[in-house]
């Protein structure tokens, strides 16, 4: 038992899947608390912040919950000292969506969004706001909940689609220029691959300065389209420990900087790095830290590592294909 275990579970709002370990659920817990909200974060005590920047820089196992305790041994009794309890209540069966059910969803970073359900598989879901259609992956939800005063609609089976193999399942790394096709409206995206986890299947890309996050089954397609200079390989892990500056250490996490006297909003972290780059080519990594810490922007080094790699390798592969001198 762990204090501190039991404050993140309620933060994040995840509980651990059927059969799996502690070491697999920690990382997972890990990977929700790096996505937390900031007003979330800035309110977790000071030793969950201390054990998830352990965890950052873990090389191997994560380290154990400093407070975690030994559950109590049973107590031992005669079986008549003591009158035998009733048994709780059952708790009301959670709600289960249903197709054209009215709902209203959180995603773990905070934000909401009420519609109706038009589609419903395993691994997402799809309702429509009245002025468009948006997918979800439910492993990236916190809740799914039916809108007040709507009646449930009739019990039917939610029809799944079988699961299908995205053509070619290539090797992925992070820094590669990738190319997805969406089976949804068979749209072709291409951008610098930010993150993928072969375990819950998502990857997620940068698309004109905006990150767009994918579950394998929503794509027919997966081509690397750049690879990595100086191939390395990019494992599934918790997230470096933040920059430190001003702020209390590990509590800093990729932000823009605020709108200036003209009100204009400045670009997304992703988005100005690659500005920087296209400037200057030949900028570093040091010079980019300075820049943007000079610009005011709220960033993890490793952030500005990738986006920097991709954004060369983006550079390269304009110039082989002649679409840049």
């Amino acid at each position: 038992m762990s204090k501190i275990r039991d404050e993140l579970l309620v933060a994040t709002a995840i509980s651990m899947k059927e059969n799996e370990g502690d070491e697999n659920f920690n990382r997972r817990l890990v990977r929700a608390v790096a996505e937390l909200p900031d007003k979330t974060w800035n309110g977790l005590s000071d030793a969950a912040v201390e054990w998830y920047n352990a965890c950052c820089d873990a090389k191997g196992a994560l380290p154990p919950f400093p407070d975690a305790e030994e559950a109590p041994p049973p107590r031992r009794r005669r079986a008549a000292a003591e009158p035998a309890e009733e048994a709780p209540a059952a708790p009301p069966a959670p709600y289960e969506p249903k197709l054209n059910d009215m709902v209203t969803v959180t995603t773990n970073r905070g934000s909401t969004q009420t519609g109706k359900l038009i589609e419903i598989s395993a691994s997402a879901i799809v309702i429509d706001t009245g002025e468009e259609e948006l997918e979800y992956n439910r492993s990236r939800l916190t809740s799914i909940v039916l809108v007040a005063g709507e009646a449930p609609a009739p019990a039917e089976e939610p029809v799944e689609k079988p699961a299908e193999e995205p053509a070619g399942q290539p090797e992925l790394e992070v820094g590669q220029v990738v190319e997805v096709t969406v089976k949804r409206g068979n749209k072709t995206l291409q951008g610098p691959l930010m993150e993928f986890d072969n375990e819950e299947g998502l990857l997620v890309i940068e698309v004109n300065g905006e990150e767009r996050e994918f579950n394998r089954d929503q794509l027919s397609l997966v081509r690397i389209v750049k690879p990595v200079a100086g191939k390395t390989k990019a494992a599934s892990k918790p997230a470096e420990k933040p920059v430190e500056k001003e702020e209390p250490a590990g509590r800093t996490r990729g932000r823009k900087p605020a709108a200036g006297a003209s009100g204009e909003k400045p670009p997304g972290l992703g988005e100005r790095i690659q500005q920087l780059v296209a400037k200057d080519p030949a900028i570093s990594e040091a010079d980019l830290v300075k820049q943007l810490t000079k610009e005011k922007y709220e960033f993890r080094e490793s952030s500005v590592k990738v986006t920097h790699k991709a954004s060369l390798n983006m550079i390269e592969y304009l110039k082989e294909n002649g679409r840049m001198k």
